[in-house]
């Protein structure tokens, strides 16, 4: 069930000293519902779509995801590792 609306998403901009960039951040709701993975082993990924160019037939066109600190974690948890990668995949 898709519990964010096109308002949520909001337009920021990320300042360097060399670059400036953009980013849709996401409006805080209580009615969000986010899904968490607390048990993934080292050898699994989580892998999802953040945006779809196509806007017909019922495609989710943004999917947002975050990051939090998990009081349950443990002091001695290994650390995630984050790797993001972006692909373009064209269907004629």
């Amino acid at each position: 069930m898709q519990s964010m609306k096109p308002d949520d998403f909001i337009d920021a901009e990320l300042s360097w000293p060399h670059r400036t960039g953009h980013v849709c951040a996401v409006r805080h709701d209580p009615a969000h519902r986010w899904l968490y993975f607390p048990a993934m082993d080292v050898g699994e990924a989580l892998v999802f779509k953040c945006y779809d160019s196509a806007t017909h037939g019922g495609t989710v066109q943004f999917g947002a995801h975050t990051a939090f600190v998990d009081p349950r974690s443990r002091d001695v948890a290994r650390t995630r590792d984050s790797i993001e990668l972006r692909a373009i995949a064209l269907f004629c």
